[in-house]
């Protein structure tokens, strides 16, 4: 993730579809964007379990509504230490609250260089996500979409097994939303751990 992030030789205008606690990819990209850089954090920090999850696994999904509370002021805070301590860098970091549904439309064609997805993973959600990050990204030079949790390759046998759980969370070890809607995007991505992505150049989507 870092190498990707610090590939750009330039500022870039970047943007994160769900942040939830703020560490991990979100304390990543504030740290090696170029000074002058923007970060665009959008989640809507609420609960995402769905009816299918909450029966399966009810456990899992409890604490949800205290988890989505904790996790924006965790957010927050992380945007505020990064005003505090390196303001020098000038890299302006922007929180959004909202379903991504509804505020991505409200951002013009070709806004970013730079698109991260790591949403609602289930499939109606990341479809959408990634549909918007392919109208939303620079289509001159070259620009990144990337995202998080897709664990195994999409297959012929993978992608069958997750159109059977298009709305849950997590099942037997993958993220079948995140699979099937990256697979119909872009087909093959490169991928490293769960972390894939792909490089926008002029337009046009590939491994690189």
């Amino acid at each position: 993730m870092t190498r990707i992030i610090s590939a750009f030789p330039h500022p870039i205008a970047a943007l994160e579809i769900g942040s939830w606690f703020g560490e991990g990819s979100t304390a990543i990209w504030i740290e090696h964007l170029k000074p002058g850089s923007s970060l665009t954090l959008l989640d809507a920090w609420r609960p995402y379990a769905s009816s299918e999850d909450m029966q399966a696994d009810p456990g899992t999904w409890a604490g949800m509504a205290t988890a989505a509370t904790d996790a924006f002021l965790s957010t927050y805070l992380a945007c505020r230490r990064h005003e505090l301590r390196a303001a020098h860098r000038q890299v302006s970091v922007n929180l959004v609250r909202a379903l991504s549904t509804e505020f991505l439309p409200l951002f013009a064609d070709g806004s970013f260089d730079f698109i991260y997805v790591d949403g609602d993973h289930k499939y109606v959600n990341v479809r959408n996500d990634l549909a918007h990050a392919k109208r939303l990204v620079k289509k001159s030079g070259a620009a990144i979409i990337c995202g998080d949790d897709l664990e195994i390759v999409p297959s012929p046998d993978s992608i069958s097994l997750a159109q059977k759980y298009l709305d849950r969370d997590y099942v037997d070890g993958f993220h079948p939303g995140v699979l099937l809607a990256v697979a119909e995007a872009f087909g093959s991505v490169a991928m490293d751990n769960g972390f894939w992505w792909t490089v926008v150049r002029d337009g046009v989507s590939g491994i690189e």
